[in-house]
């Protein structure tokens, strides 16, 4: 047979034959079948499959569960059709969005290999329901259910929207920051695969870091042999600090505005539970006013002024104190992912420029400020 006629149309071969075999598994009670062809480039890369000796033994089984089960846990009549929608992948696993009529819910489905991190969502979301963080509720769950290969996971549908910066209202600045005070309010010692104690001493690990980002931005001239040494020393004197902490907060470890929702009442949920860790809470709170907010100055005043407002008054001392550490860890960690970016030849040089002057300007401000200064907690005035 020649090449020719092996790439005949009757003979598809690649993404082509992978569609074809993928259109019956999806079919049940879904408008969508075509859809799921338009994202197989992501799968070339998805570890959510590995370790599986046929994907569509997964995709058929995801289906019948839908099929089957589904309907039970939404309260449903038997049989009753479910549409499902796919609106991403992740890295180690699919998230669905299942609805029938008003009912909605979100399945997640992951692969035998992947238990740890299925059980680590589930636990989170659990953990953090019984603490009051608004998460989305998990509906059920498959782990210990052996009738079926793959994991699954049905949670709760929030009917919100991602937001950020510029868009976002002081009620929903204060909703946002209720939330995260009553995560860096869990400080449990035991929790499922969690440890509270780090693999090694926390301040260690800082300063291999700071170490590292330093050498770079000298290399490159970002900063003179004076700054380096004036910024090693700096971090050296909050040593004793970070070695006096007793206990870590619980963090997100990912907040950023595609990990959270605002509903139309005002409520912000947190998800993907997957990364959370032990850690000192300035750290997530900084991430926030750069990540959430762009860091514009009345978004991140409004969010600090409803923070710190709700937790007890040492952790919050505590906490404003150490924001000043982390606020010139960001600048030096951005001032070091930067560098690439100027080395290239680009349109948006001039503006990499100005930003980097602006950072090296912030950052050494923040230096020279008298190392023992404190300022009024925000909230607490």
């Amino acid at each position: 047979m020649s090449a020719q006629e092996d790439r005949s149309p009757s003979k598809p071969t690649g993404l082509a034959r992978l569609a074809q075999r993928l259109k019956p598994v999806w079919h049940y009670g879904s408008s969508w079948p075509a859809s799921v062809a338009n994202n197989l480039r992501y799968w070339k890369d998805m570890s959510f499959l590995r370790g599986s000796r046929d994907m569509f033994d997964i995709l058929q089984e995801t289906k019948d569960f839908v099929k089957d089960e589904v309907p039970q846990i939404l309260g449903l009549e038997p049989g009753t059709p479910i549409t499902m929608e796919l609106p991403r992948f992740g890295s180690t696993t699919f998230v669905l969005i299942l609805s029938s009529g008003d009912k909605k819910a979100i399945l997640r489905v992951y692969a035998p290999v992947d238990y740890e991190r299925a059980r680590a969502h589930v636990d989170a979301t659990k953990l953090l329901t019984r603490h009051g963080v608004n998460v989305p509720r998990i509906l059920f769950d498959s782990l210990d259910d052996k009738r079926h290969r793959a994991l699954f996971s049905v949670d709760e549908f929030i009917d919100g929207e991602i937001l950020h910066g510029d868009l976002l209202t002081p009620q929903q600045i204060d909703a946002m920051a209720e939330q995260v005070g009553r995560l860096h309010l869990v400080k449990s010692q035991a929790w499922g695969r969690v440890s509270a104690e780090r693999p090694q001493p926390f301040f260690l690990a800082l300063t291999k870091r700071v170490k590292r980002d330093v050498e770079i931005l000298k290399r490159t001239g970002v900063v003179s042999d004076k700054e380096a040494e004036l910024i090693r020393e700096w971090v050296a004197r909050w040593q004793p600090e970070f070695e006096a902490r007793q206990d870590y907060s619980l963090t997100h470890n990912d907040i950023l505005p595609a990990n959270g929702l605002f509903t139309p009442d005002g409520q912000y949920y947190m998800v993907d539970l997957n990364r959370l860790q032990w850690d000192v809470p300035a750290r997530e709170v900084v991430r926030c006013y750069y990540r959430q907010f762009r860091g514009k100055k009345g978004a991140v005043d409004e969010f600090n002024r409803a923070y710190f407002k709700n937790l007890p008054p040492e952790q919050a001392e505590e906490t404003w104190r150490f924001c000043r550490f982390y606020e010139v860890f960001y600048r030096m960690s951005a001032l070091v992912k930067m560098t690439p970016k100027l080395e290239k030849k680009t349109r948006k040089k001039d503006l990499y420029a100005e930003r980097q002057t602006v950072l090296h300007g912030e950052m050494m401000e923040l230096l020279q400020r008298p190392f023992d200064e404190r300022t009024p907690v925000p909230g607490r005035e």
